[in-house]
């Protein structure tokens, strides 16, 4: 009866699987923000993960900081930068010019702050870009807690739709379908994991012009 069981659950999964529907991930909206940046800056960009699905033109700049030394080595050797940087990415952008880089970019980062520190954040990228800043973030305060090898992981705020308005961004687009669907790394809410993910991608669409109604956000300050 287990094995039978089983094989149900099996059968099911990859029925949820073929009937996915296709969706639009954060590599393909990178790709379309980034194709006329020459440089980039990817702020606390840790292993490189969002970028890695993205093609560079090789004769594009592509630079990593991050504070996490194991991170930025990993990163490195799997292609994803140019070069990287060892350092704190709020002193970094204070040591760096008006309008010297294309564009800056901070990934999963801004949650990671404390408001204050976030807001100041928010401030030297559009000191620093010289044609865009953009932010990816959770939609709100999503828990996570520390990484036992990297405590900086540990989200620490949340930001919405209006917070970016207000600093002058414009948030265009949603990810990762419905928000209170997915929680913390992504997980779906809603059990088996398979059918969660399912729903949660049936509606990544339908809330991606809708991002205020959407687990993630991406938000762009144009110069």
């Amino acid at each position: 009866m287990k094995r039978l069981a089983r094989g149900w659950g099996r059968t099911f999964d990859r029925t949820l699987v073929a009937l996915q529907p296709p969706s639009i991930e954060l590599p393909q909206r990178y790709a379309v923000l980034l194709k006329d940046s020459t440089d980039l800056v990817d702020l606390g960009c840790g292993q490189g993960n969002h970028l890695l699905g993205v093609s560079k033109p090789s004769s594009h700049l592509w630079i990593g900081v991050d504070s996490h030394d194991g991170s930025l080595q990993f990163a490195l050797q799997r292609g994803v930068y140019d070069k990287v940087e060892q350092a704190d990415i709020l002193g970094w952008l204070q040591q760096a010019a008006s309008d010297s880089v294309d564009t800056v970019l901070a990934s999963c980062v801004i949650e990671h702050m404390p408001k204050d520190v976030g807001n100041a954040l928010l401030t030297e990228m559009k000191r620093v870009c010289k044609r865009q800043a953009i932010v990816f973030t959770p939609n709100g305060f999503v828990p996570q807690p520390p990484d036992p090898d990297n405590p900086a992981n540990e989200h620490v705020s949340g930001w919405t739709v209006g917070e970016f308005r207000r600093a002058d961004f414009e948030v265009r687009f949603g990810l990762n379908g419905l928000r209170g669907l997915r929680t913390s790394f992504a997980n779906p809410t809603i059990k088996p994991r398979m059918l969660g993910d399912f729903l949660a991608k049936l509606t990544a669409r339908p809330v991606s012009r809708l991002p205020r109604f959407a687990y993630q956000l991406l938000a762009v300050y144009t110069k």
